[in-house]
């Protein structure tokens, strides 16, 4: 019952927030740039972990409701129904449905993944979740607050990117996995001196920035949390374990 009650709450919390994002962004109060790196943003669901019961099951029932999300959006995007939260816009750059089934659903699947395989008691998932989130979704602000104060520099290796996104990206990681790491470690769900996470949470979000600067736009949903996943493996894991 402690895992329903969890569910039901993170739902509905995910729901209200997905869905008012929607509506901004339907209604044009919002740029679906905007609202789509809001909705990478949405880190909710990671602060109630913590509430699910200690069962081989509990990561499972959070991860479905993650799986639930994205088949919405593959079942919007295949044409089986309408988009009745909204959310197309706020999700894809063109508003298209068919849009869909590229980021949103992969963005989906792979957190679905991490939560299943990695869960709470382990920092590879939330570094690679804080990552794809935090990281991911503040580094268009970053761009956008550069372009404003005409700082429109960009990478050279890659055009469409700037040093103020990839900036924002390294700070967004940073200062999204310090905090939630140290949630989970005052939880007890596994240990890390402070040093440990400081260095670990840096070095992560370094290399997340480098990968998702990188000019594969397409995957960057994929390549920025397997990347964090296999530093964060070499560098945060073993220690945890400890």
């Amino acid at each position: 019952m402690r895992n329903l009650y969890a569910l039901v709450v993170t739902g509905a919390v995910m729901v209200a927030l997905l869905g008012t994002i929607g509506v901004l962004a339907f209604n044009r109060v919002m740029q679906s740039d905007v609202s789509r790196k809001l909705m990478h943003t949405s880190l909710v669901f990671m602060l109630l972990w913590p509430f699910y019961e200690d069962s081989p099951y509990s990561r499972f029932c959070a991860a479905s409701l993650i799986a639930g999300i994205s088949l919405y959006f593959a079942a919007v995007g295949l044409g089986f129904f309408k988009d009745h939260l909204k959310l197309t816009i706020a999700a894809t750059r063109t508003g298209r449905p068919k849009d869909l089934l590229k980021g949103p659903v992969l963005y989906g699947l792979v957190h679905t993944a991490v939560t299943a395989i990695y869960w709470r008691d382990s920092p590879v998932g939330i570094m690679s979740l804080c990552a794809l989130c935090g990281g991911d979704g503040l580094a268009v602000f970053g761009g956008l607050l550069g372009r404003i104060l005409g700082l429109p520099w960009t990478l050279p290796w890659n055009s469409k990117k700037s040093w103020a996104g990839s900036i924002a990206f390294l700070l967004g990681s940073f200062y999204t996995s310090v905090p939630l790491m140290t949630l989970f470690v005052d939880r007890g769900f596994f240990h890390l001196e402070a040093h440990q996470l400081l260095r670990g949470c840096a070095i992560c979000s370094a290399v997340g920035m480098l990968v998702e600067s990188l000019p594969i736009l397409e995957y960057d949903n994929l390549t920025v949390p397997a990347a964090v996943a296999f530093t964060s493996q070499l560098v945060m894991s073993s220690a945890a374990s400890s």
